[in-house]
């Protein structure tokens, strides 16, 4: 079994969160592994933690629990991260100098005005990684809220550098 199999692959979703009362909005991207990877502790009574949110929360990230826009926008900001939209066709690349997160594409389901949302954000994206969540859901909202509340999504929000040529 190769390391890809164990480990599954990292699927992205990209997001729009809006506040109907003050209009602000946040640009979201979620990734999710298609194969959940856990740490089990035996004592009585520990539940199982996720790795890769473990792995987030080591590097500076905070565990998400709501999603309107002022909430996502308080989120941390840790050194050295930063998001990269080079191309037009929604390649996307996260990481740091050293560490690649992701490096792929959006899939075909990007929002009309996520562009847009970033760049009222500063060109800002935030950046959730959740674990125990089916991306390709119908009730994808509800399913991440749930994960939201089990504490198995860690976010951060990440400088964007884009393509000024890409569309909106």
């Amino acid at each position: 079994m190769s390391d890809s199999d164990r480990m599954g692959t990292l699927l992205a979703s990209p997001g729009v969160v809006r506040d109907e009362r003050t209009g602000e909005v946040a640009a979201t991207l979620t990734l999710a592994l298609s194969r959940d990877i856990w740490a089990v502790d035996p004592h009585p009574g520990a539940e199982p933690v996720s790795v890769l949110v473990s792995a987030m929360l080591g590097r500076g990230w905070a565990l998400l629990t709501e999603t309107d826009p002022s909430t996502v926008r308080g989120l941390p900001r840790p050194a050295g991260w930063s998001v990269e939209v080079p191309h037009p066709d929604g390649q996307i690349a996260i990481g740091t100098a050293g560490e690649v997160l992701y490096a792929g594409d959006l899939g075909p389901a990007v929002p009309s005005g996520w562009l847009s949302a970033i760049h009222a954000q500063g060109d800002e994206l935030t950046v959730c990684v959740a674990t125990d969540v089916d991306l390709t859901r119908r009730d994808l909202a509800d399913h991440l809220a749930y994960a939201r509340s089990r504490g198995q999504v860690a976010a951060a929000v990440l400088p964007v550098t884009l393509d000024r040529g890409a569309p909106s």
